[in-house]
């Protein structure tokens, strides 16, 4: 007596569906909901759930732990101007320098001095007329 094969074309597993009968002994052709298809032994029908494409676009990143950060991406408000003079207290000088704003960072700023003590003139000039003041030590000229 002959074993009469069972017909498994349309069935269902997960995302999978039965297209045909295979090439080889004991094997189905399956297509994913997306549309690819793989060969697939009868035993092992029920063991994957989709393709791989589907498993990655299901699978969404858990942004809980991200939330805090995403405040942080928007870009920040400066907090000093441009062509503005600061009075400037720099840890190289005796007195204050007197410069305009050039570049700001998170907790410093860069600065063009604009004018200095005589003093001071030859720190100032050995650095190019430039200095990087952390902004706690930036006032304002009015």
């Amino acid at each position: 007596m002959e074993y009469k094969k069972r017909d498994r074309t349309g069935e269902i597993y997960f995302d999978w569906t039965v297209i045909g009968e295979g090439k080889e002994n004991r094997t189905w052709i399956m297509q994913c909901k997306c549309g690819r298809e793989k060969t697939v032994k009868a035993d092992r029908m029920h063991a994957s759930r989709s393709c791989l494409s589907c498993s990655k676009k299901a699978t969404s990143k858990n942004l809980g732990k991200f939330l805090s950060s995403v405040n942080n991406l928007a870009p920040r408000r400066s907090t000093l101007k441009f062509n503005v003079i600061y009075q400037i207290e720099y840890y190289k000088c005796l007195y204050p320098v007197f410069g305009r704003l050039v570049n700001e960072y998170q907790n410093s700023a860069s600065f063009e001095v604009v004018e200095c003590n005589k003093n001071d003139q030859r720190v100032i000039k050995a650095l190019g007329n430039r200095i990087n003041v952390n902004k706690k030590y930036v006032v304002e000229v009015q």
